[in-house]
């Protein structure tokens, strides 16, 4: 066999062993749709679908906004809920419910990306390592939060403007200072910076149902890590901090399943076209997307 003949072999086994893995996040990307179909029928049911239509375009913008620029979700549903008349004590559990699965579609659109181009970027150690270091203290927190209700005396609202601000803060701030990270992975560096970040955004998430992919999301741009692995990494640790928090949670948390259902189902849209504005958007113009939505939620709120 010449050289050509078998490095188009090699090729083809190449292609086909990392197909597999991309046919698998396929089937995976059913589960959410199927899982959120089930609600809707045994819950509301059909009979309303008509009149809860126009609720689908916020779940599609919240995860768009979520899942292109790794903001939970909140960052759109609070001060719609605000809007929508639901019980401040259903606000933090509706969205928790949303992002489970719009950041679920989003988290698996990222890694069938990763899988189809493995140019550049952390390797796949550092990725797993990254997500990991950050969800395990994030889970901690936030289900400790929820469960012995810890929040503060204070409205969900002026927590959400608090924690918005210093997002912004921070995120303009490291693009007009000029200062440019190397984007170069330091497991004694990064690696406690990502530890103690996901144990704060656990907090404000059972706080505000925002905050911890925020902090991930802003702290890797700032280090000059590349978008579709900053972002990324964010909304995989989010979509599984939400889905742990649902599930870990005692008592259960209150939601309005109705709303946050049929919102839920636009989320799913909005979790396949977020991943695809980062694939075409370079970081600079990336921040100053995250930056403009979080003053707009400042301002919505």
């Amino acid at each position: 066999m010449d050289e050509r003949n078998q490095a188009s072999l090699d090729y083809l086994i190449i292609d086909r062993r990392s197909s597999a893995p991309i046919e698998w996040l396929g089937f995976i990307r059913l589960f959410p749709i199927l899982t959120l179909a089930y609600m809707i029928w045994s819950g509301p049911g059909h009979a309303i679908a008509v009149e809860k239509l126009w609720l689908i375009p916020i779940g599609v913008a919240g995860a768009f906004v979520a899942n292109s620029t790794g903001i939970g979700g909140g960052i759109v549903f609070v001060p719609a809920f605000k809007y929508l008349g639901i019980d401040p004590a259903d606000v933090i559990g509706t969205s928790i419910l949303i992002q489970c699965f719009g950041m679920s579609m989003g988290a698996l659109t990222y890694l069938s990306g990763r899988i189809r181009n493995r140019r550049g970027g952390l390797q796949n150690r550092t990725y797993v390592t990254s997500v990991l270091v950050a969800l395990i203290p994030s889970v901690f927190s936030a289900v400790l939060v929820t469960s012995a209700d810890l929040r503060p005396d204070i409205p969900v609202t002026q927590v959400f403007k608090l924690v918005s601000f210093v997002l912004l803060v921070l995120m303009l701030g490291s693009e007009l200072s000029g200062i440019k990270g190397d984007g170069c992975f330091r497991s004694t560096t990064d690696g406690p910076i990502l530890f103690v970040l996901g144990l704060i955004g656990g907090v404000f998430v059972g706080w505000i149902s925002i905050g911890a992919g925020e902090l991930i999301a802003v702290y890797m741009l700032m280090r000059g890590f590349v978008p579709r692995d900053a972002i990324g990494i964010a909304v995989v640790v989010t979509a599984l901090l939400v889905l742990c928090v649902t599930v870990f949670s005692f008592p259960p948390l209150m939601t309005d399943r109705v709303d946050g259902l049929f919102i839920a189902v636009g989320a799913l849209c909005g979790g396949v076209l977020g991943p695809t504005l980062v694939s075409v958007v370079g970081p600079r113009r990336m921040k100053l997307f995250c930056a403009a939505w979080i003053a707009l939620s400042l301002v919505a709120v």
